[in-house]
């Protein structure tokens, strides 16, 4: 549906470009926390099998 004016129907691009900026995100948020568990498993530091997360640990 074009606007007296506009150059581009709104609706459609609108809706493209919304479905595009949410994918975008969520691209960069799977590669953010990829890149963060890259360096904990280098360092050792999982979640999984760490002990010190729970307490144990260096401490000892």
């Amino acid at each position: 549906m074009r606007r007296p004016g506009s150059a581009t129907p709104r609706g459609d691009f609108f809706l493209f470009e919304t479905a595009a900026v949410y994918l975008l995100g969520v691209l960069f948020s799977v590669i953010e926390i990829a890149a963060i568990e890259r360096v904990r498993w280098r360092s050792g530091d999982l979640i999984h099998g760490s002990p010190d997360l729970i307490g144990f640990g260096r401490s000892r």
